[in-house]
């Protein structure tokens, strides 16, 4: 199992080092945080796979912290049940992960991931380096709409760059996917893009 990147918020400073501790004797990076102050910051720059969040955070709704990671990363959120529980299931996660993420299906493309290439209808799709980068971040995120803001962040790592950036890079994906069969990344108007098989 890789090692992973693993962001813990619990407000009690004694379970935030408890598990903090165990996950980094185990090989994982970890980074603690007292409350969501900065979640949707933490999600950008530390990019973790998993998220652990104490119920008991105060002055939070859990549903929409939940909400947001979901939202802005593709990491699994889990709510803290103990501490001792801690590295089990964040080894079942990272293995889960593993091997559902290293080959992504949409309809008739396939994504491996590891070995970089896209294929459809038994063709492979000659795309850049940051086209495969951004089909496989719509793969991971299928049949949801993702706007400009999203896509910025999750696959250039700001959101404060020029939009275009977006639409040229998505056109060009678009262009090269449908070569080889229906389309599968829609627009839609006002909120952004979502890769579907049906519209």
């Amino acid at each position: 199992m890789r090692a992973g990147r693993i962001l813990v918020i619990a407000a009690t400073e004694g379970i935030r080092t408890a598990v903090a501790s165990t996950l980094s004797a185990a090989g994982h990076e970890v980074l603690g945080r007292a409350d969501h102050t900065h979640l949707e910051q933490d999600l950008t720059r530390f990019r973790p796979d998993i998220v652990i969040i104490d119920p008991a955070l105060p002055g939070c709704d859990r549903r929409t912290l939940l909400g947001t990671v979901r939202a802005r990363s593709t990491a699994d959120a889990v709510v803290l049940t103990s501490p001792a529980d801690t590295l089990a299931y964040v080894t079942v996660l990272l293995q889960r992960a593993a091997q559902t993420r290293t080959r992504i299906t949409v309809g008739d493309m396939t994504i491996d991931v590891e070995a970089g290439i896209a294929q459809r209808d038994g063709h492979t799709i000659a795309l850049t380096a940051t086209e495969f980068k951004l089909l496989t971040y719509f793969a991971r995120h299928r049949d949801r709409v993702l706007s400009k803001t999203q896509i910025l962040t999750g696959v250039w790592g700001y959101d404060n760059y020029d939009p275009n950036l977006v639409e040229v890079n998505v056109s060009a994906v678009r262009r090269k996917i449908e070569r080889y069969g229906p389309r599968l990344l829609h627009t839609v108007r006002g909120l952004g893009y979502i890769l579907r098989t049906e519209m």
